[in-house]
């Protein structure tokens, strides 16, 4: 078929099977965690896209994103991300619209993570649709490397900057890396890239959307990048594919730390 390729036994991005596939995925993907058998917690995109249309790039920010971390900022434009200053006062304006029992249901209400009240940055996770599925907050105040990022309270993350695997060819290149900044350091080298924050943050089906492209990932230098690597691997072997693996020079932890020290040149 015009839509298989046989000697990379992939089926093309717009294929039939590919698109079924993709359909199913885009299903599976907005699962929240289902600890219960009436979840306490929904996908709000809704909600999601109101607090990304309420919140702008503030200095703190604008400190972190383009002085520490150098990035481009047509990328963090287009990727729409955010900062909240002042969490209290906006948790309240968010209350005024939507009331506090869908705050609580999306995630976005009592018991959310440490990172939201740091003046953190707000990188929205969108879904094949475009629609936001998952916001992470990642704090600009110092704070324990442990709390620095949190995510929205009981729902389910999935990989950053999904989107773009929209519009790439098939056989193309495409980077994954672990952290949603390294991914934001590749994108702003125009890299194809995406994030997979961890091994808990990928699911078996993700194969079903990678294995069209030419996969490379740089891993973090760390038990965890290691650890995320072979798992994608394993699911590249189960069909038969490999994917690449870039090991950063030493004395790298991420592929951030290696894009700012080569921006500095």
């Amino acid at each position: 078929s015009a839509f298989y390729n046989e000697e990379a036994g992939r089926y093309r991005p717009d294929s039939p099977a590919y698109l079924s596939n993709k359909a199913y995925f885009l299903n599976q993907c907005a699962q929240v965690k289902e600890e219960r058998k009436n979840p306490e917690f929904e996908i709000r995109s809704d909600i999601y896209q109101w607090i990304i249309d309420n919140t702008s790039l503030t200095a703190n920010a604008t400190n972190f994103l383009f002085e520490t971390r150098m990035l481009s900022p047509s990328i963090i434009e287009k990727l729409n991300i955010k900062s909240i200053d002042n969490m209290n006062s906006f948790r309240a304006k968010a209350l005024k619209e939507w009331g506090e029992e869908a705050l609580n249901k999306s995630g976005f209400g009592k018991g959310i993570g440490y990172a939201w009240y740091c003046k953190p940055i707000i990188f929205p996770y969108y879904n094949l649709e475009g629609k936001i599925i998952q916001l992470q907050a990642r704090a600009t105040l110092p704070v324990d490397s442990r709390k620095r990022y949190s995510n929205l309270k009981g729902i389910e993350t999935c990989m950053y900057n999904m989107p773009i695997l929209n519009s790439l060819h098939f056989d193309e290149r495409l980077y994954i890396f672990e952290g949603v900044t390294d991914c934001l350091s590749a994108l702003s080298l125009n890299l194809n890239a995406i994030a997979i924050p961890g091994v808990p943050a990928y699911k078996e089906n993700y194969i079903e959307f990678l294995k069209p492209f030419n996969v490379v990932m740089v891993p973090d230098q760390d038990i965890y990048g290691q650890n995320l690597f072979n798992r994608i691997n394993k699911s590249f072997n189960k069909i038969s594919l490999n994917m690449s693996m870039i090991k950063l020079p030493e004395g790298f932890k991420d592929f951030s730390d290696y894009y700012v020290e080569k921006k500095k040149g």
